[in-house]
C-alpha cells in the first residue's frame, strides 16, 4: 500500500518547483490533492501532471498571503475531503522593494511570511485532529509522511 493512499493533503506553491514536486511525489504516494498557487495556468499544468499519475486533484489560484484566501481554501478541501493528513507549505511569498529601507520590522516580516502562511493553514483546518504541517523542502514527503 502507498503511505499516502486515501489522505488528502493540501499543497501551496504547487505550480512549479519544489510544490509542483511535493504533488508529484503526494500523487505518487497515492494522495488526494488540493494544490494552490497564484499562477492559475502553471497550476493547471501540474493539476494534469498528477492526475496523469493517477490522484484526485482540485485546485485554486490562490493568494496565500491573504489570510482569508487561505482560510477559504482550507474550508473548501475539508469540505470535499474531510481531514487534511498534511498541509505542505511550499509557496514563496515575494516582495520586491528595498528592505533596508523599509526598517527591521519589515524585514522580519518578509523572514516570516511562510512561517505565517504555515500557521494560518493549520489553525483554518478542523482541529479535531491535527494534521502534518511542513514547510517548504526536497524532503517534505519524507517528513510528512505518516509514522514519522
Amino acid at each position: 500500500m502507498r503511505r499516502f493512499e486515501g489522505k488528502s493533503v493540501l499543497i501551496t506553491g504547487a505550480a512549479s518547483g519544489i510544490g509542483r514536486a511535493t504533488a508529484e511525489r503526494m500523487a505518487s504516494e497515492g494522495a488526494q490533492l488540493f494544490l494552490l498557487d497564484v499562477q492559475a495556468q502553471a497550476l493547471e499544468d501540474t493539476a494534469k501532471a498528477v492526475r496523469e499519475l493517477g490522484a484526485d486533484v482540485e485546485t485554486r489560484a490562490r493568494d496565500v498571503s491573504d489570510p482569508d484566501a487561505v482560510r477559504g481554501s482550507v474550508e473548501i478541501a475539508s469540505r470535499a475531503w474531510g481531514r487534511l493528513a498534511a498541509l505542505c507549505n511550499v509557496a514563496r511569498i515575494l516582495h520586491f522593494d528595498h528592505t533596508l529601507k523599509k526598517g527591521q520590522g519589515r524585514a522580519c516580516s518578509r523572514l516570516a511570511s511562510p512561517i505565517s502562511v504555515a500557521i494560518r493553514l493549520a489553525r483554518a483546518r478542523s482541529s479535531r485532529e491535527p494534521a502534518r504541517a511542513s514547510a517548504a523542502s526536497a524532503g517534505v514527503a519524507e517528513r510528512s509522511a505518516p509514522g514519522r
